[in-house]
């Protein structure tokens, strides 16, 4: 009896430890990835720029085309569940680009390869 106790309790102590420790998975995004920028300034106005994405484990770097959007920036960003927040470190306030520059929260998909980001807007 003794022995069937121990069992189920260390049973239930481990199914405790898994439930409680098993944190969700994180996308690996980390890499470099050539792509477009779409800059909606209205539903029929917009702006096509081409840039990389440099993303390391926590930081960013964008290098675009100094005649085209987006802007260089780099900084500083976050996974949260199917959302990223990017904090750039080089954003200025009076910037006229700094619309299109990555900033704040986002969403994304991630396939292991390709790696889609938009922000919702008034302009979708």
């Amino acid at each position: 009896m003794y022995n069937t106790s121990l069992q189920s309790l260390l049973l239930v102590l481990f199914a405790i430890s898994l439930f409680c420790c098993n944190k969700p998975e994180i996308a690996n995004i980390e890499g470099v990835y050539f792509g477009k920028v779409v800059g909606k300034y209205s539903p029929v106005h917009y702006s096509i720029g081409s840039m990389r994405l440099t993303m390391g484990k926590t930081e960013f770097l964008v290098d675009g085309n100094a005649s085209e959007i987006p802007p260089n920036g780099s900084g500083s960003y976050e996974i949260i569940g199917d959302k990223i927040l990017f904090i750039d470190s080089t954003l200025r306030a009076l910037d006229s680009y700094s619309d299109f520059m990555l900033f704040g929260e986002y969403e994304f998909k991630f396939n292991g390869r390709k790696l889609k980001i938009w922000k919702e807007g008034d302009y979708d």
